[in-house]
């Protein structure tokens, strides 16, 4: 069921779905109470969600198609081809993205075929890829022609040229990371007014995450030269506003925590300073958190009907990022205070 004036989303209509939808969250109160019930509770909310809990290897996967799928339905609902479908659709695409990975990492390892399609990703939202062809392809520079039409296809082609190249996973992964971001704030840019001012601040705050989270990993875990790195940051938020010299000196792995400080933009370093001391993946939940906090403000513009229907992905993924943490942290017992630390939207 879809309503638009003059062929245009209408945004109150579409903004009063997505205020129902987003209602029935698992989030605040709900989450509180999981995380002190346990796996029983957990187990019954999924249920309620027609997840297979007797399948728990594969509870992350069901709750990522079942979002893709919601997703989709979102983008018919606001127009099937409007900008604004199009934008919902950039973070189903996102999941090409992630089986394009799968594949480059099975040319490389072969998997046995079952556990490749276990890794694969296939449903509503999510556009197909021919596995087979692409497998087969002495070369994947040759693969445009063949790959599905979507927002990333262009861009994921010198991507896999290089990786013809070299054979380098974690570059390869990273840029398609990378152009998900680019495209996600070229996308922000032509979405009609009612959704863009939040569009464009959210697809920046994400682009900011994933700067700084790759920053962050590869002062204490990558350990890559900043030359290596800086390629890899995606052109998009506050870091890259700041220029190449910021970027490079950021990309620094040696660089000194006082000086790594004071070279972020404001926000960021004023969510990481107070935490800057606790490990690493407590440092990216601030940042989740304070891109969290973004995203409600916007959702919650009930005088911005389109902001909504910009903020409302990015909510649903965080939902999802809390529904899989929290069954993986139950699951092997990882002790409540620690699991709290990992999650979002408990307020």
């Amino acid at each position: 069921m879809s309503r638009h004036v003059d062929g245009a989303t209408d945004f109150d209509y579409l903004a009063a779905r997505l205020h129902a939808r987003w209602s029935q969250a698992v989030r605040g109160p709900e989450l509180r109470a999981l995380l002190d019930s346990g796996i029983p509770a957990l187990a019954r909310t999924l249920a309620g969600r027609e997840i297979d809990i007797a399948r728990p290897a594969e509870i992350q996967k069901q709750l990522t198609l079942q979002l893709a799928a919601e997703l989709e339905a979102m983008a018919g609902e606001a127009g099937g081809a409007s900008p604004a479908a199009a934008w919902f659709r950039c973070f189903t695409g996102r999941l090409f993205l992630e089986n394009l990975k799968t594949l480059l990492r099975q040319r490389l390892q072969p998997q046995p075929e079952g556990e490749l399609a276990f890794l694969l990703l296939d449903g509503p939202g999510i556009p197909p890829l021919d596995t087979a062809r692409f497998l087969a392809a002495p070369a994947l520079a040759a693969a445009a022609p063949w790959l599905p039409p979507t927002p990333f296809t262009a861009g994921a082609v010198p991507v896999l040229a290089a990786f013809d190249r070299q054979p380098d996973l974690f570059a390869a992964s990273t840029r398609l990371d990378t152009l998900f971001h680019e495209t996600l704030a070229t996308c922000a840019t032509t979405l009609p007014p009612p959704m863009r001012p939040a569009a464009t601040d959210l697809a920046a705050g994400i682009g900011d995450l994933f700067n700084l989270v790759l920053l962050l990993r590869n002062r204490e875990v990558y350990r890559l030269p900043a030359g290596q790195v800086r390629p890899l940051l995606a052109p998009v938020g506050s870091l890259a506003r700041g220029g190449n010299g910021t970027l490079a000196l950021l990309s620094d792995a040696t660089l000194p925590p006082e000086r790594f400080l004071a070279a972020l933009p404001a926000a960021p370093r004023a969510q990481l300073a107070p935490v800057w001391a606790e490990p690493l993946h407590h440092r990216e939940n601030q940042l989740w958190a304070g891109l969290y906090r973004r995203a409600c403000r916007w959702f919650n513009d009930f005088a911005a009907p389109g902001s909504a229907a910009a903020a409302y992905p990015l909510l649903r993924q965080m939902e999802w990022r809390n529904l899989c943490r929290l069954f993986e942290g139950l699951r092997f017992h990882l002790e409540p205070a620690e699991l709290r630390a990992l999650l979002l939207c408990l307020d």
